[in-house]
């Protein structure tokens, strides 16, 4: 008990009495948890349990442990117990000394306080019938940018989170510290750990999860055990995928978006990340995930979605762009995404030294499914307003691909050495008109495929690894919107406006420095 008290007080988690009462299991039996079926106690049951972890925690620890009402004011922590903490923070320090650490080492000498915290965690799940709101909170509920408890890694901090603890959060530190530790420490089976989270949680068939989207604008509507498949693609944990062969399309389309999201808003990986990235893409979209799936309720497929990250500037490295697209092109993705510039030329009021700049915003196209139908268009939200600051390069790039920049144009500028292969795939897949069917692939894959390959497989003999990769020097820019009243962003007033050939047409009276 002192050892998974000083564990939890460490790293600051809100550790209950209930969790604590499944200890005496776990040192019968490790595996006790995994080798439970999924069996909800009465309420009379849990109460008894919890009688009894308390006459332990006042007997056995004495006047090291206590409870107290717990950190954080839910609905629900009467169903878990009291936070059991220590009594006075000079015991975490004779809890470090050497002499407890040799009497640890001599009385339990395998005993893992992570170990036991993911078993006892996983032993609640299995017999307290927890609250709907602690597996799907309210989306009302979400409005929180950061976790209750712990540090979350940028790549996989893309939501809203509650004030209070939520299954989100709680399997997200356990999948997060697992990470952080080294190859010696790191639990073996914490792949089994996963599965078994998984399918307890998918079990209990409660309500959709709502995930608010910090970047872009959006939500996603998932049940809670996809959860823990967002986060196994977001931090890289493959391997702890619990993807059965009973997996469905809908499922696969869902991680095949994580896994770009993750990748736009995380993209400094080496070469060995993008390697996975690409298999696991390539895995999901054999076993049925579109090309142009959509994570949630966002505006756009994901692919597009990415584009326009790209296009604010959010990655600056050349080869691994130019291995996702390559690839996503491969397997038929839709191409018809464009970043579209506006003709007037607005300053922002509020600048010392004044800046031109173009307004602009990013268009997804959808082909019909029947041919010869108007394609669906759809504009991209965003939650800050996008600008173009004018230069001598942005000019250029107007004039030279007018003021609707579509990805046939966007590869020339990004990867001059290779769009010519870029731009005939491009073309064969807008020149069929319809979304890209299985036939279509093959016949893309076997016209194209011995040219694409070489620039995302990292397995092929010819594999393009050139040590020549120049930053990307044009990108698109972010304005938070000005709100009338208020000082916060910009305040934009229209100076001129943008000719044909891309020149720049002041109004008259308007002195530019």
């Amino acid at each position: 008990m002192l050892s998974l008290a000083q564990f939890t007080t460490t790293y600051k988690i809100q550790g209950c009495l209930m969790q604590y009462s499944f200890l005496e299991e776990y040192l019968e039996n490790r595996d006790f948890a995994m080798n439970w079926p999924a069996k909800l106690i009465t309420t009379s049951e849990r109460e008894e349990r919890l009688k009894r972890a308390e006459r332990r925690i006042y007997g056995v620890c004495k006047g090291l442990l206590e409870l107290r009402e717990p950190y954080a004011q839910t609905t629900y922590p009467n169903m878990l117990g009291d936070s059991v903490r220590f009594i006075h923070r000079s015991i975490t320090e004779f809890l470090e000394s050497q002499t407890f650490r040799l009497r640890m080492d001599l009385e339990s000498p395998s005993f893992n306080p992570f170990d036991a915290l993911c078993q006892t965690y996983l032993g609640q799940l299995k017999r307290i019938r927890l609250p709907t709101a602690y597996f799907s909170p309210k989306f009302s509920s979400t409005t929180c940018i950061f976790p209750f408890y712990g540090k979350i890694p940028p790549e996989i901090n893309l939501f809203y989170s509650p004030p209070h603890p939520t299954f989100r959060e709680d399997i997200l530190w356990i999948m997060c510290h697992q990470l952080s530790l080294d190859r010696h420490r790191a639990l073996p089976g914490f792949g089994q750990f996963i599965k078994g989270v998984y399918h307890v949680v998918a079990d209990l068939k409660v309500r959709l999860c709502v995930l608010q989207l910090r970047l872009p604008l959006g939500r996603v509507y998932c049940t809670p055990e996809t959860v823990v498949l967002i986060f196994c693609i977001g931090l890289r944990t493959f391997e702890f995928l619990p993807l059965g062969v009973d997996a469905d399309s809908q499922l696969m389309d869902l991680c095949a978006s994580s896994c770009l999201f993750s990748f736009g808003w995380y993209p400094y990986l080496g070469q060995g990340s993008m390697h996975s990235i690409g298999e696991l893409l390539q895995t999901l979209f054999r076993r049925g995930a579109s090309p142009d799936s959509k994570l949630g309720a966002i505006s756009g497929p994901a692919f597009h979605e990415l584009l326009a990250i790209w296009c604010m500037g959010k990655i600056k490295d050349r080869k691994s762009m130019l291995a996702i697209i390559s690839l996503m092109l491969y397997h038929g993705a839709n191409p018809r995404f464009a970043l579209v510039v506006g003709r007037r030329i607005y300053i922002d009021r509020d600048d010392k030294t004044p800046i031109l700049y173009l307004k602009v915003h990013f268009k997804s196209e959808t082909p019909h499914l029947e041919p010869g139908k108007e394609p669906e268009t759809t504009r991209l939200a965003r939650m800050h307003n996008p600008v173009l600051a004018i230069s001598q390069r942005t000019t250029g790039i107007i004039k030279d691909h007018g003021h609707v920049i579509d990805l046939r144009a966007l590869v020339s500028i990004w990867f001059p050495d290779h769009s010519c292969i870029l731009q005939q795939v491009i073309d064969y897949i807008q020149e069929l008109g319809v979304p890209v069917q299985e036939n279509h692939r093959i016949e893309l894959q076997t016209r194209f495929g011995p040219r694409l390959r070489p620039l995302f497989d990292l397995d092929h003999p010819e594999f393009f690894a050139s040590d020549d990769d120049p930053k990307i020097d044009w990108s698109v820019s972010m304005r938070r919107a000005h709100t009338p009243g208020s000082n916060k962003g910009p305040d934009w007033v229209p100076v001129g406006r943008l000719s044909e050939d891309a020149a720049i047409l002041l109004d008259w009276g308007f002195c530019y420095r």
